[in-house]
This record gives structure tokens, C-alpha cells and sequence, in this order.
């Protein structure tokens, strides 16, 4: 595959077209729904953005993952400014989607869910990866993103409908966003329970674990440092009661060219991707 040119701030040489064998893949297999996805982001991105525009706010948000954390809500400063958000949607969502997908292609069959509920869905990565997966063994599956940012909301909806998904979103903030449990539902929180106060995080947790007990499923996803999830030991300890497993996944996983050109850009160095999941499927108890 050839790399290009780029200028000495990171920008491409020239805007670049798809690389045809990303898009196409070899002769006659389908082409991975993850690619014109992250070209209808990056389109948009660069719409509004230059591209050095766009790897500042990769960058700037690397460092506010990595080294910001304790200075405040982490979720509403990832969002502040045209930057850091379309970094977010570019980037950081792409790759959430990509190492999620790569986690749940390594779980073993179970019942299917009918209906993903993606809580705190920012831009819908989680529930994505997880609905392409579980496509990908025949199991068609709806979605619903619930999300207390309307902006976050609209680019869900749109990034599933460009990925082939069918979902829906709806405004709301945990822990009030759980509502009733379903049994043949599977709950979702991708990087999303860390963002919250610890006694948000506990009443949430306390609505989890009744959906448990109607038999829901659960996907639980934080990034490898336990610096950032303190408390993950003892909800490990808590949901294992409920036959919830852990799995640590970290793997070597080939980035699509627009990825590896802006993490290459912003200084950066994804090509390993990792993260912790808490998981179970339904039971339908």
C-alpha cells in the first residue's frame, strides 16, 4: 500500500481519496461498512476544518485523556471546541469502534440480544462494534443510544445509518437513562461509566444489576490503566455473582489509512489497541 506525501504540519500532500484497496478488498469479498463510515467523518471533519485544525485536537485530546483527567468533567472538556470534538468523532470513536469490534469477534456464541442499549452512547462507536459483530454471525440487532448531548445524539444516528445499522436515539443522563429492564436486551457502556461521579456511577450500577437479574446482557468497556477506573476490581468482584467475565484485550490490529495518516500526524502511535470489558450475554431469565 502506498503512504503519502504529507506536509511538514501532518496535513496530506492533497486530499486523498480512499485507498482503493481498503475499499475494495480483495476480488469478490464485501467491503468492510467501517471504511466509507470514516469517510463520511473525515469529509465532514474537513468540511469545517483544516487538517492541521483536526490533528491539534487529536493531539490535544490525547493529552487531555493521559494527563487532564482530575481537572474536570472529562466528557463536556473532550467536547469544547470544533477541534477536540471532530478529533473525537474522527479518531478516538473510530478506534473505540475498531478494538470493541476486535473484542467481541473474540467472544464465544451466546444467546442473542434483540436490542443493544448503548448508555451514554457519545457517537454510538460501542453499540456499533458491537451490532457489526454480532452481524457478522447472523444476528441482526437494533439499537437504542441514549445520550444527554443532542449533538452526540445526531452523529449516532447518522454513523449508524452510514454503517447499515438500524437504531434509534433518545435523550437522557445516567443513572435516570436506564429506565426498566428488558430481558432479551444487553446494556452497553462504552467508556462511559468513568465519566461519572461515584454516586451516579453507583446508582447506575445498581439499576445494571437489575437488569441483570431480568436477564439482560451487559458490555462494560474502560481503557486498560486502572487509574482511570479505581473502582474496577470491586465491580468486577460485584457483577461476577451475576456471571458477568472480564477480559483484558490488547492486539495488534491494522488501522485504515485515513487512522494510521492522522495518528502518524499527531505524533501518535495506535498500533496496538487495547482495553478492559465486563461482559455477559442474556440470559432471558
Amino acid at each position: 500500500m502506498s503512504v503519502q506525501a504529507a506536509h511538514p504540519d501532518g496535513a496530506p500532500a492533497s486530499a486523498p481519496a480512499p485507498a482503493p484497496d481498503l475499499l475494495e478488498g480483495p476480488a469478490g469479498a464485501p467491503v468492510d461498512p467501517l471504511l466509507p463510515y470514516l469517510e463520511a467523518l473525515f469529509t465532514e471533519a474537513l468540511d469545517e476544518l483544516r487538517y492541521p485544525e483536526l490533528r491539534k485536537g487529536v493531539q490535544a485530546l490525547s493529552e487531555l485523556y493521559v494527563h487532564s483527567r482530575a481537572k474536570g468533567p472529562i466528557a463536556t472538556r473532550a467536547a469544547d471546541g470544533r477541534g477536540k470534538a471532530a478529533a473525537f468523532r474522527c479518531f478516538y470513536a473510530p478506534l473505540h469502534l475498531i478494538v470493541t469490534r476486535a473484542l467481541v469477534r473474540s467472544l464465544p456464541p451466546g444467546p442473542a440480544p434483540r436490542q443493544l442499549v448503548d448508555l451514554g452512547c457519545g457517537s454510538g462507536a460501542a453499540g456499533a462494534a458491537l451490532a457489526l459483530a454480532l452481524a457478522e454471525r447472523g444476528v441482526p440487532v437494533e439499537l437504542l443510544g441514549l445520550d444527554r448531548v443532542a449533538d452526540h445524539l445526531r452523529h449516532a444516528r447518522l454513523g449508524w445509518a452510514a454503517l447499515g445499522l438500524r437504531g434509534k436515539v433518545k435523550s437522557g443522563a445516567l443513572p435516570g437513562a436506564l429506565g426498566a429492564p428488558v430481558a432479551d436486551a444487553m446494556l452497553v457502556f462504552g467508556w462511559s461509566l468513568n465519566e461519572l461521579e461515584p454516586a451516579a456511577r453507583a446508582e447506575t450500577l445498581l439499576g445494571v444489576e437489575r437488569w441483570l437479574r431480568r436477564g439482560a446482557g451487559l458490555l462494560i468497556l474502560e481503557p486498560l490503566s486502572l487509574k482511570v477506573s479505581p473502582w474496577w476490581p470491586e465491580l468486577r468482584a460485584q457483577l461476577a455473582e451475576s456471571g458477568v467475565q472480564e477480559v483484558v484485550f490488547k492486539e495488534r490490529i491494522p488501522l485504515p489509512q485515513r487512522l494510521r495518516d492522522l495518528d502518524r500526524a499527531a505524533g501518535l502511535d495506535h498500533q496496538e489497541l487495547g482495553c478492559r470489558a465486563l461482559w455477559r450475554w442474556p440470559t432471558g431469565a
